[in-house]
């Protein structure tokens, strides 16, 4: 069993996740931040029993280290800190997980740490350890991705502390996981992003927001996430977004197409279908905890 858990970074997923181990009763959670100030919030907060900033971390205590920051963050430690992690088993949050796991295995390579990608699918537009949430990993899912070379012990650790938290964790191959988050996730936040840039072109008269209600609100709420996270997936995640921008595209040409044209049938299918579609997958996942075999 891992008994002693490190993150590094406590914005809203890394803190969150240390006060979610601390509930879940993990006697020992060190936490790593860049800015002493923010260590010492999360051990006044309770979040960790020990911490220290990033360049004062000793890690050689630890079984597993959770890397709670972005995408290249996360790669430019494993370079820096690469002979100081022993036989650490690591994990991340990162939203991809291709392009980082390989760059992972191939900086680590001839060490004797474990480096096996996870991406909690949880999480807001909001930053921070201002942000922390114990109960934002509770019935959502954890994307685990092995390779060839993972150990059992190692998995079941990675398994075993995101589960502690109340995630349900499903393995996925790497590419498989880039694939299906770029089509739920990543291209979903750039159409969102896109939404809001049409309806708020430069210099558009303000009065336009009076009518900006609920559901702008839905649809756009994404679109306040942080930008240089959002830059990081897109640059490790280009080629699976384009591809899913591109059935977007015609799925956008052809509902243009039936309005051009008057066809009130098709429409009518399109969103009911739509409609449908939405209602099942909230009534399976969004109402209830959702299970191993989702």
């Amino acid at each position: 069993m891992v008994l002693k858990v490190g993150i590094l970074g406590l914005g809203q997923l890394g803190a969150s996740f240390a006060a979610a181990l601390h509930q879940a009763g993990y006697d020992e959670v060190w936490g790593f931040a860049r800015r002493p100030e923010t260590v010492v919030e999360a051990l006044n907060a309770g979040f960790i029993t020990q911490g220290s900033t990033i360049a004062d971390a000793d890690f050689s205590q630890l079984d597993l280290l959770v890397l709670g920051v972005p995408l290249c963050p996360s790669i430019q430690f494993l370079k820096e800190y690469r002979d100081q992690l022993g036989s650490l088993i690591i994990t991340d949050v990162g939203s991809v997980k291709g392009e980082v796991c390989n760059k992972a295995h191939e900086i680590l390579s001839g060490t004797d740490v474990q480096f096996i990608g996870s991406h909690p699918m949880t999480g807001t537009e909001k930053c921070g350890i201002e942000a922390t949430n114990p109960k934002l990993f509770e019935n959502r899912v954890c994307f685990i991705t092995p390779n060839d070379d993972s150990s059992s012990d190692a998995l079941t650790a990675v398994e075993t502390v995101w589960q502690a938290v109340g995630m349900n964790t499903v393995l996925l191959t790497p590419d498989s996981h880039d694939e299906l988050v770029a089509y739920t996730s990543h291209m979903v936040h750039l159409v969102s992003a896109l939404v809001v840039q049409t309806v708020f072109p430069n210099n558009v008269d303000r009065t336009r927001e009076l009518g900006c209600a609920g559901g702008f609100k839905d649809v756009t709420r994404v679109a306040g996430g942080n930008v240089n996270m959002w830059m990081d997936i897109c640059k490790h995640n280009r080629k699976q977004i384009l591809a899913s921008l591109s059935q977007f595209e015609e799925g956008l040409k052809q509902l243009r197409l039936s309005l051009e044209e008057g066809n009130e049938d098709q429409l009518k299918t399109f969103l009911s279908d739509a409609k449908d579609k939405r209602n099942e997958w909230h009534h399976r996942y969004a109402d209830q905890p959702c299970t191993k075999e989702c």
